[in-house]
Formats: structure tokens, sequence, C-alpha cells
């Protein structure tokens, strides 16, 4: 590998937390997440062969599998009447449009806004395919259909927080 690992966080770290944030979780999830996998890419750094492709899957994950250990952890909580509601996370973005368009991309189904995330993100049909481990044609169709329901959502006129 020809780039330093130095460099690549450098290039690769914000980048990969507006990926988790495009995936549907806060940023403050998504920056847990992101430093978690830049450690793990790290530590892996001589036999990784797409440190991209793996720091966004190993964040996801991360991010996926924080979720749903808080997510059992306050169930059991109410079980035991011992918390109230859960507390929500709050992501700070300067531009309300921002706050808004990540709220209508995570109306987005999940599958759709992975695929989506790594689209933004420049990788290619074949390669989302080989890496969410999933057929090409499949890729195609989930990008088709969330670039339909995006364009429906974010129509001239209208409101913000409108369902199609």
């Amino acid at each position: 590998m020809s780039e330093s690992f130095e460099a690549f966080f450098r290039k690769d770290y914000i980048r990969l937390i507006a990926f988790v944030v495009s995936c549907g979780f806060t940023a403050d999830e998504a920056e847990e997440a992101a430093q978690e996998a830049m450690v793990a890419v790290f530590r892996r750094w001589t036999y990784v062969a797409e440190p991209q492709a793996y720091v966004r899957l190993t964040a996801r994950r991360l991010a996926v599998q924080r979720r749903q250990r808080e997510q059992q952890g306050l169930s059991l909580a109410m079980e035991a009447t011992w918390a109230g509601a859960r507390p929500h996370a709050q992501s700070f973005h300067p531009e309300p449009d921002v706050d808004h368009y990540l709220a209508i991309v995570r109306r987005l189904p999940e599958r759709q806004r992975h695929v989506f995330a790594w689209y933004l993100e420049g990788f290619s049909h074949s390669q989302i395919a080989k890496i969410e481990q999933m057929p090409e044609a499949t890729v195609r169709s989930h990008l088709r259909h969330a670039k339909d329901r995006l364009a429906q959502w974010f129509r001239p006129g209208t409101e913000k927080g409108d369902e199609p």
C-alpha cells in the first residue's frame, strides 16, 4: 500500500463520519464509530487492500451494534421501570437544510440508504455490489428507488416534513 495511514486518516476521517451519518446515524454515533473503525484499519493497515471500503463497513457495523446494545439496554431498563424516555442525541449542523436533508434520507429503507451512502462516496455500482455482497442489479434497483423517493420528497413545493 503506497499511502500512509496518517495521510489516509487526514483525507478520509471527516468523509467517513459523513458516510455513517448518511446511513442514518447521529453525528455523535458516527464519530464514535469512525474513531473505532480507524483504529481497526490501523491495526490491519498492511493487510487491508481497500481501506476506504473497510473503514466504512466497519464503522457502519459498529454504529448498528452500538445502537442495538443501547436499545436492548433501554428495553431492559424500561422493563425494570427505572428508566424514563430515552434522551435523544442531538447532532449539531449549522445549516437547517442539512438537518432537513438528513431527516429525509433517514426515511429511506435501510438497504436503499446504505447503497445511496456508498454512491455518494463515489463508489461504482460494481464496487457497491461487491462490498454489500449483493447483485449489481440489486444495487442499481436500490439506487433508482432511493433517487426516485428523494426526488419526490425534495420536489419544489413540498413542505418540510411532508410524507410522499
